[in-house]
């Protein structure tokens, strides 16, 4: 099936200012298991490319796409331009398939559903196997998705929602696409080079009341520190990526993985500077080899 992955023009403040565009990784996660499947995929960064919802609507044109995913890191405040580039593509290309993801969609997907009048599904929490399994479905000229977990849809005049999906047990199996990352856009506005997210652990095991990001993810898991930094040093050697910002929520939840992640790096990439954010109640992780962690600044 031909895919195209849009992320829609926010043109953020933090991202405008401070700390310049980073390629999306959940998109990437997304795009990663499509392409493994055998789906043939685009993306399309209307964010850090600036391109307005014409010129998105001009390259998916000729691009041809069956389905359109939209994804933001943004979520909440990233979904009115979310919800205007759906409408967009449905309204130019009336057969295409829209899909959209993220936290927000995610936990309010009857609304979103009920007002966004041009989309056809959301995936609901991680997409990589619910995206993969619901396409090969609509590939088929299936429209059974009632036991497609993690998906809500459009049934005629009818809202549908599906159960939650399992969280994925081994993130190690997962990849992000990054053959497919237009990287001029994403360099770096702390030091020579470009910036890319990195993630070691999905979720977080607290559970504060002013974080959803535990609800989304449903279970704390880690990939292996091997996997982390073998990718790291892909992104260094083949993309020129010298600036690392971790998508954890709390990188910090299990020292004892993150020493083994910290010892790693300080071996094999102390050229490439780590950025991470850490809960404030976790004890503090250090390299017990006494090597400084590397370049890395914790927020």
């Amino acid at each position: 099936m031909r895919v195209a992955l849009v992320v829609p023009s926010v043109r953020c403040d933090v991202n405008e200012m401070v700390h310049g565009y980073m390629p999306p990784l959940g998109l990437l996660y997304v795009a990663g298991a499509l392409r493994d499947a055998g789906h043939r995929v685009e993306m399309i960064d209307a964010d850090a490319g600036r391109v307005p919802v014409a010129e998105v609507l001009r390259r998916l044109r000729s691009l041809g796409p069956e389905a359109v995913l939209v994804g933001h890191s943004g979520s909440i405040s990233a979904h009115p331009a979310a919800a205007r580039l759906i409408t967009a593509v449905k309204a130019d290309m009336p057969g295409v398939r829209t899909v959209y993801g993220g936290v927000y969609p995610s936990f309010e997907c009857l609304e979103v559903l009920a007002d966004v009048s041009g989309l056809d599904f959301i995936v609901r929490g991680e997409g990589e196997k619910t995206v993969v399994e619901f396409l090969e479905r609509l590939e088929l000229g299936s429209r059974r998705f009632e036991d497609v977990e993690g998906l809500a849809w459009r049934d005629g005049d009818r809202i549908r929602v599906n159960g939650w999906r399992r969280p994925i047990a081994d993130l190690d199996r997962l990849r992000p696409a990054w053959e497919l990352v237009d990287w001029p856009l994403y360099e770096s506005r702390h030091r020579e080079g470009r910036s890319a997210v990195v993630q070691f652990a999905r979720g977080c095991p607290n559970s504060c009341t002013y974080c959803g990001q535990w609800r989304f993810w449903r279970r704390w898991r880690r990939r292996s520190a091997e996997t982390v930094v073998a990718e790291i040093e892909h992104l260094r050697d083949e993309h020129g990526v010298s600036s690392i910002w971790m998508a954890d929520e709390n990188w910090a939840s299990e020292p004892g993985p993150l020493h083994e992640l910290l010892e790693l790096l300080a071996e094999r990439a102390p050229d490439v500077e780590i950025y991470a954010a850490q809960c404030a109640t976790s004890r503090q992780a250090r390299p017990s080899s006494g090597h400084p962690a590397p370049g890395g600044a914790a927020a």
